[in-house]
Protein backbone atom coordinates (compact mmCIF):
# COMPACT_ATOMS: atom_id res chain seq x y z
CA UNK A 1 0.00 0.00 0.00
CA UNK A 2 1.22 3.73 -0.97
CA UNK A 3 -0.17 6.72 -0.27
CA UNK A 4 -2.14 6.66 -3.61
CA UNK A 5 -4.48 3.66 -2.42
CA UNK A 6 -5.46 6.37 0.14
CA UNK A 7 -9.26 6.65 -0.32
CA UNK A 8 -9.60 10.80 -1.09
CA UNK A 9 -11.24 12.65 0.80
CA UNK A 10 -9.85 10.82 3.84
CA UNK A 11 -13.15 9.28 5.72
CA UNK A 12 -14.03 11.77 8.89
CA UNK A 13 -13.47 8.94 11.58
CA UNK A 14 -9.91 8.14 10.13
CA UNK A 15 -8.97 11.80 9.52
CA UNK A 16 -10.49 12.20 13.55
CA UNK A 17 -8.49 9.59 14.68
CA UNK A 18 -5.30 10.38 12.83
CA UNK A 19 -5.50 13.70 14.46
CA UNK A 20 -5.71 12.87 17.73
CA UNK A 21 -3.12 10.06 17.70
CA UNK A 22 -0.73 13.01 16.15
CA UNK A 23 -1.70 15.49 18.96
CA UNK A 24 -1.30 12.52 21.41
CA UNK A 25 2.42 12.32 19.88
CA UNK A 26 3.01 16.12 20.57
CA UNK A 27 1.67 16.19 24.12
CA UNK A 28 3.69 13.28 24.52
CA UNK A 29 7.08 14.97 23.03
CA UNK A 30 6.25 17.80 24.90
CA UNK A 31 6.26 16.08 28.03
CA UNK A 32 9.56 14.31 27.51
CA UNK A 33 11.28 17.86 26.55
CA UNK A 34 9.96 19.53 29.65
CA UNK A 35 11.39 16.05 31.53
CA UNK A 36 14.72 16.85 29.62
CA UNK A 37 14.90 20.48 30.81
CA UNK A 38 13.86 19.78 34.23
CA UNK A 39 16.42 17.19 34.67
CA UNK A 40 19.37 19.45 33.19
CA UNK A 41 19.86 17.20 30.27
CA UNK A 42 18.84 19.93 27.93
CA UNK A 43 18.36 24.04 27.46
CA UNK A 44 14.91 24.97 27.38
CA UNK A 45 15.81 26.59 24.26
CA UNK A 46 17.05 23.49 22.62
CA UNK A 47 13.99 21.29 23.95
CA UNK A 48 11.50 23.95 22.25
CA UNK A 49 13.46 23.80 19.37
CA UNK A 50 13.52 20.08 18.97
CA UNK A 51 9.74 20.38 19.82
CA UNK A 52 8.82 22.95 17.12
CA UNK A 53 11.10 20.90 14.60
CA UNK A 54 8.77 17.64 15.70
CA UNK A 55 5.82 19.32 15.85
CA UNK A 56 6.73 20.75 11.77
CA UNK A 57 7.79 17.19 10.77
CA UNK A 58 4.18 15.46 11.92
CA UNK A 59 2.51 18.20 10.08
CA UNK A 60 4.47 17.68 6.96
CA UNK A 61 3.73 13.69 7.51
CA UNK A 62 0.40 14.89 8.20
CA UNK A 63 -0.52 16.54 4.81
CA UNK A 64 1.11 14.33 2.83
CA UNK A 65 -1.51 11.74 3.88
CA UNK A 66 -4.21 13.79 2.97
CA UNK A 67 -4.76 14.84 6.62
CA UNK A 68 -4.99 18.89 6.93
CA UNK A 69 -4.68 18.92 11.05
CA UNK A 70 -4.30 22.32 12.38
CA UNK A 71 -1.75 21.60 15.15
CA UNK A 72 0.57 24.94 14.68
CA UNK A 73 -1.38 26.56 17.11
CA UNK A 74 -1.45 23.84 19.64
CA UNK A 75 2.33 23.14 19.13
CA UNK A 76 3.46 27.01 19.56
CA UNK A 77 1.43 26.97 23.18
CA UNK A 78 3.64 23.66 24.19
CA UNK A 79 6.76 25.16 22.55
CA UNK A 80 6.15 28.41 24.26
CA UNK A 81 5.47 26.51 27.81
CA UNK A 82 9.09 24.79 27.31
CA UNK A 83 10.56 28.51 26.39
CA UNK A 84 8.09 31.57 26.28
CA UNK A 85 10.45 33.66 24.54
CA UNK A 86 10.29 31.16 21.31
CA UNK A 87 9.32 33.57 18.61
CA UNK A 88 13.01 35.69 19.57
CA UNK A 89 14.94 32.45 19.81
CA UNK A 90 13.60 31.38 16.18
CA UNK A 91 13.97 34.84 14.63
CA UNK A 92 18.16 34.84 16.68
CA UNK A 93 18.33 31.36 15.14
CA UNK A 94 18.06 32.35 11.45
CA UNK A 95 19.58 35.25 11.86
CA UNK A 96 22.99 33.77 12.56
CA UNK A 97 25.12 32.62 9.49
CA UNK A 98 25.73 29.80 9.77
CA UNK A 99 22.68 28.70 12.21
CA UNK A 100 24.19 26.11 14.25
CA UNK A 101 24.55 24.33 17.78
CA UNK A 102 26.71 26.08 20.39
CA UNK A 103 28.22 22.75 22.10
CA UNK A 104 30.76 24.68 24.22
Amino acid sequence: MNLLDLPQPLPLPLRDSIEQALRGEIRAEAESRRKAVERGAESPELAATLLDKFGWGLAKAANLIGVDVALQQELDELVCEIYPDFQQLNRRRWAARPAALSLG
